[in-house]
């Protein structure tokens, strides 16, 4: 199996909102469901969400940061 494009530690910004950074914590891989990547805040580590992959790589909702 491929590695998936996303590894944790990467950072992304959501396009509606670019006040927050969003660190990919961790990929979840199970053979009968899309990989997701569960996210966090950089600045407020208990703000979760999980997001599929192809969500997170959609350049119309978000786009990746080196921004802290």
């Amino acid at each position: 199996m491929r590695a998936p494009p996303i590894q944790p530690g990467d950072r992304f910004i959501k396009l509606d909102n670019t006040n927050f950074v969003w660190v990919a914590e961790s990929v979840l891989e199970r053979p009968d469901f899309p990989v997701h990547v569960r996210l966090i805040r950089a600045d407020d580590r208990h703000r979760m969400i999980t997001l599929s992959v192809s969500a997170l790589l959609d350049r119309r909702l978000f786009r990746r940061t080196s921004k802290s």
